[in-house]
């Protein structure tokens, strides 16, 4: 769950860096600082492709302070070239990609493989892919985060902030208006999980905390100015005058937030992934979904050597896979591929155990059976059902008591919802929706949980706690396809079975 953070802190300092040297440079007309501001953004997209939102704002810079230079085809050669060194440690990735075991971000084979990676065309179709709704509701959740980051008592000094940079400081406001114009633009119109689209709200943030400096910087003076007494009094209140403003601000961050960037003693994620690898079989097979888990799990076996004698599959093809580059490029064969490789893993005699009970090879040859946090695939027993013989600790699932954003609890809830999977199995009905209704109470904001929980409680024949559900994984995202083909099922089923 924390393995973008990382990844976000130093983009968030590498969009800092650029904006200072940009300013300098073009302020100045410095042509040596010109060539590290193109080597630093050359080097910040290496750390995220939202990297190229401040391309305009320094642009725009440059056509202001500096015209000549972008009339100079040296210059702009030499610019050129600069950023190539920067961006040049991408290129680390046709050495090392798909090279040893673990997390591999998928198969990069040659240059085209390189472009689609580094110009994100996994997530293409998720840009300008929703309605005006949708735009909204994004927008809606970009002024709910920008308000929630700050104290509100800092908020105001947006404003005042951008009022004091339009009279001081022009080509800043330029500089970090633009980014967080583009930023907000790319943003509002991009479809994927809501509770991860926080993170491409981040120049926004910026930009903000920028603003907010101005605001600090001119109440400063205005404290400074206001400082009385003889001249000992005032040399000695003027700096404490000035610097309150910072300080205060400084403090209602820290008071503010400091729960919620304390993580020390959140453990949740990586107890998850121990107790999943430390429960499977000798020599087990796991193949995994999604990527949320696959993180954790990866780590605790490459990292901290935890079960080595496991083998992690993705289905994603984003680590060890089943598949060759090769198969995985045919989409009209690619699922039958997988299949047929996973049956045959099965055969093979080696247990083999899923995250996520979807897409079994052969529903009339294998089964799922819940096995403590993961099901294993075995053969179908003509004598009856396999009883599970592994419970789960749940006590890694009731804590709260430290802050747990919405990924950790997602994570907490599979733990009800693999108890719910088990008791359902062993024929506990009752017991298992309200383990499953559990599940969904821990992560009410997840669309993929509140999904997951109607498509159970619909099986069950709960139909109307089912539509409950599936219309708040409809309010989280309204344009989840299989949410609202679901929900139409049940409101089918519902409406025909009052007219009868």
């Amino acid at each position: 769950c924390a393995a973008r953070r990382p990844m976000m802190i130093t983009s968030t300092a590498m969009a800092v860096l650029v904006i200072i040297i940009g300013l300098r440079a073009a302020q100045g007309r410095d042509i040596r600082l010109y060539l590290v501001l193109t080597f630093a953004m050359g080097l910040g997209l290496t750390t995220h492709l939202s990297q190229v939102l401040l391309w305009p704002g320094l642009l725009a810079l440059c056509a202001w302070h500096w015209p000549a230079l972008l009339r100079s085809p040296r210059c702009l050669g030499a610019g050129l070239a600069c950023w190539a060194i920067g961006f040049s440690p991408v290129l680390y990735l046709l050495v090392r990609n798909g090279e040893g075991p673990g997390f591999h971000w998928g198969p990069i084979e040659g240059v085209g493989d390189l472009w689609a990676h580094i110009t994100g065309a996994v997530y293409r179709g998720s840009f300008g892919s929703m309605p005006w709704e949708g735009a909204l509701l994004n927008a809606q959740r970009w002024a709910a985060q920008m308000a929630g980051e700050f104290h509100p008592l800092l908020v105001p000094l947006v404003l005042w902030g951008g009022w004091v940079a339009w009279r001081r400081d022009r080509s800043c406001l330029l500089v970090v208006g633009a980014a967080a114009v583009c930023n907000v633009a790319a943003a509002w119109n991009y479809h994927r999980d809501p509770n991860g689209i926080g993170v491409f709200f981040l120049l926004s943030v910026v930009a903000a905390a920028v603003l907010i400096g101005f605001g600090l910087d001119d109440l400063s003076v205005r404290l400074r100015r206001r400082a009385v007494g003889g001249p000992g009094a005032r040399r000695l209140l003027e700096p404490v005058a000035g610097a309150a403003p910072a300080a205060a601000a400084v403090l209602l961050v820290l008071t503010g937030n400091i729960r919620e960037a304390d993580r020390s003693d959140n453990w949740i994620v990586y107890e998850y992934g121990r107790q999943i690898l430390e429960q499977l079989p000798a020599g087990a097979a796991l193949v995994t979904e999604g990527d949320d888990a696959m993180f954790a799990l990866d780590y605790l076996s490459r990292i901290e050597k935890v079960r080595p004698d496991v083998t992690l599959y993705s289905r994603a093809g984003r680590g060890t896979d089943l598949l060759t580059p090769a198969a995985r490029r045919d989409p009209a064969r690619r699922r039958q591929l997988q299949a047929q490789k996973e049956a045959d893993l099965i055969r093979s005699g080696r247990p083999v155990h899923y995250l996520v009970p979807v897409r079994i090879p052969d529903r009339r040859l294998f089964e799922f059976v819940p096995v403590g946090l993961t099901f294993a695939a075995v053969a179908k027993q003509p004598e009856g059902r396999l009883l599970p013989s592994r419970g789960i600790d749940m006590g890694n699932a009731t804590r709260s008591d430290l802050h747990r954003d919405p990924w950790v609890r997602k994570i907490q809830s599979n733990y009800w919802f693999m108890r719910g999977a088990r008791q359902e199995y062993e024929g506990e009905v009752a017991a298992a929706m309200a383990s499953y209704e559990r599940s969904a109470e821990v992560a009410h904001d997840s669309r993929t949980v509140r999904f997951n929980t109607g498509l159970v409680l619909y099986r069950n024949n709960r139909l109307e706690d089912a539509a409950r559900h599936l219309r708040a994984a409809g309010a989280i995202d309204p344009f989840q396809p299989a949410a609202r083909a679901l929900l139409q099922r049940v409101t089918e089923r519902l409406e025909g079975g009052r007219r009868r």
